[in-house]
């Protein structure tokens, strides 16, 4: 099945639009069950692609571009990191998704995609590595070393 076919693409936004704009304040289960991505099918059944609780999101459905590669339009949650800071990862990166930052408008799925792959994920990592299992306990010294590995050791520049 073709997911990016118009048809699916316009239907499946009613499905989405009923999914809450952010996480926060919902149960485990109700969080976990949002949906991320659903289209419908040429039955006109919904099909939901992922879910806030799992590990791989699937933004295929939000990608008009037929250059992309299908690798970015993924999510691939590292499981083996602390869940907590997983879950507020995902947190972020949904209400980013559902409402953008204030005076913004909301991004495209390639911006999501690379927020959670090239950014938050790296992070998280490191977080782990230093044993800091919750975003609670990230002090300002664990930031500023943060951003010194980064143009130390990593050679990263911030964009301009």
């Amino acid at each position: 099945m073709n997911i990016r076919s118009s048809n699916a693409a316009l239907k499946a936004y009613d499905v989405l639009i009923a999914q809450p704009v952010t996480a926060n304040g919902l149960s485990p289960e109700e969080r976990d069950a949002i949906v991320i991505s659903a289209i419908i099918n040429e039955k006109g059944e919904t099909l939901v692609l992922s879910r806030f609780g799992d590990a791989q999101w699937d933004l295929r459905p939000f990608f008009d571009q037929a250059n992309v590669s299908e690798s970015y339009k993924f999510i691939a949650w590292d499981m083996s990191m602390p869940p907590a800071l997983i879950d507020d990862c995902k947190a972020v990166a949904y209400a980013w998704f559902k409402r953008g930052l204030p005076r913004s408008k909301p991004p495209i799925a390639r911006g999501i995609t690379t927020f959670a792959v090239a950014s938050v994920m790296p992070f998280v990592r490191w977080l782990n590595s230093l044993g800091v299992s919750r975003f609670a306990d990230v002090r300002p010294l664990h930031i500023s070393n943060y951003v010194h590995h980064c143009k130390e050791e990593l050679k990263l520049r911030p964009l301009p």
